[in-house]
């Protein structure tokens, strides 16, 4: 009866740590988008001072 729940136990256990494994690959790809957007908000901020700068 204890093998069985230990087995119980480890599928579990193995099902989260993959599911944590796909949580983390998405987090990654979500930094890397939003690294992105900031770069790309920052530039147009720059632009933005520098035509108020000419006018």
């Amino acid at each position: 009866m204890t093998d069985q729940v230990d087995n119980l136990v480890l599928e579990h256990l193995r099902a989260i740590r993959g599911d944590l494994s796909e949580v983390k690959e998405r987090l990654d790809w979500m930094d890397v988008r939003l690294s992105a957007i900031e770069y790309t908000i920052g530039s147009l901020n720059v632009l933005s001072a520098s035509d108020r700068e000419t006018l």
